[in-house]
């Protein structure tokens, strides 16, 4: 009886690599959710002869591959002096001097229903 692709991938490592892809597939599945954008699980399988006397004995090896996604990185904007030194302000803009604080605001009193008192009797 002919053996299945899906039979053969079961049997790899005595199962393991089935655990393996389907752990690796929830994996991936999660990332691409969590990011929105796609990602690749690839499976790879090697046959070489087992031996060189035998041509019916194979070996079969597997190789898994996982990308997943990873989210896009916010850019930091710096400025570069004529020397390469990189600074969070632009090196040709003029510093502002003189300036003063703000002057403190006196928060406006409320009467007991909440109404502005004006500061008179």
């Amino acid at each position: 009886m002919a053996t299945t692709f899906v039979d053969t991938i079961q049997e790899l490592r005595r199962g393991k690599l089935i655990a393996e892809l389907t752990k690796q597939l929830a994996d991936l599945v999660t990332g691409v959710r969590a990011v929105g954008a796609s990602g690749t699980l690839t499976l790879t399988i090697k046959v070489q002869p087992a031996s060189k006397g035998d041509a019916n004995a194979v070996q079969i090896f597997d190789d898994v591959r996982l990308k997943i996604p990873t989210p896009t990185r916010p850019a930091t904007y710096m400025f570069a002096d004529d020397d390469g030194i990189l600074t969070r302000q632009d090196p040709r803009q003029p510093q502002l001097t003189g300036l003063r604080q703000p002057a403190t605001v006196t928060p406006l009193k409320r009467d007991s229903e909440g109404e502005v008192e004006n500061g008179t009797e």
